[in-house]
């Protein structure tokens, strides 16, 4: 997971680049690097260091003479790229490092997965209405429906399995997916939008790149995340 984290993170700067911006791709990109690694051997406390002191590299970079024409945007950008994978990306760090880490991982990324193939077959089958026509016009809102079921039904019957849910909060568990799975799909597709580009990169040949990948994970495994927090597992 590391390792497709900071290759989806390059692809986000690679593609900011060829849009015409100038972010700080190799000092973000060891900032990411160090945010995996800290918040998974200290804890989610250590991101708000990581953070900072990237922040603080970030204008100092600008600073320094590179490209401090649109710093603003250049500024913005590299630290959304930070924010968006890295950062989101370690709360798979803090899942795997539980005791029970193994279930849980597969929680998070088995039901952004799981989602996406409910969506797919059910819009391909009954699809008709666009869920977002301007940013992913080929997802349908019956194929979001259908799926919506489909994960809340999926969780109460794996998450306690797997994880140390009760069948009572597994029900949270797939809503959480219903809901942050596609948010992150969409997500990507929106900044894809944006860039111009139709895949993050091409390192999959038919499948896109890192990025097109994980953009479900990366919002599935905070949500995981937050239903322990929540129930205090």
């Amino acid at each position: 997971m590391f390792v497709v984290i900071i290759v989806a993170q390059a692809e986000f700067y690679a593609a900011a680049r060829r849009a015409g911006h100038h972010p700080a791709t190799a000092l973000c990109l060891v900032g990411g690097a160090v945010l995996l690694i800290a918040v998974y051997r200290r804890g989610e406390a250590a991101a708000a260091l990581v953070l900072f002191l990237t922040l603080v590299a970030c204008f100092g970079w600008f600073l320094a003479g590179r490209s401090q024409e649109r710093a603003l945007t250049n500024i913005a950008i590299s630290m959304l790229g930070v924010f968006y994978i890295p950062l989101l990306g370690s709360f798979v760090g803090l899942l795997i490092s539980r005791p029970d880490g193994a279930g849980v991982t597969i929680v998070a990324l088995g039901s952004a997965a799981v989602y996406d193939v409910y969506a797919y077959a059910a819009g391909s089958i009954w699809g008709k209405t666009p869920l977002a026509p301007s940013i992913s016009p080929r997802k349908t809102r019956e194929g979001a429906a259908v799926a919506t079921v489909g994960i809340i039904a999926t969780a109460v019957l794996v998450a306690p399995w797997l994880g140390p849910w009760t069948y009572g909060q597994a029900v949270l568990v797939g809503v959480f997916a219903s809901i942050f799975s596609p948010l992150g799909d969409l997500a990507e597709s929106m900044l894809k939008r944006d860039l111009r580009i139709k895949d993050s990169g091409a390192i999959m040949p038919g499948h896109g790149g890192a990025l097109d990948r994980i953009d479900a994970i990366l919002f599935s495994a905070p949500a995981v995340y937050l239903s322990l927090r929540i129930f205090g597992l």
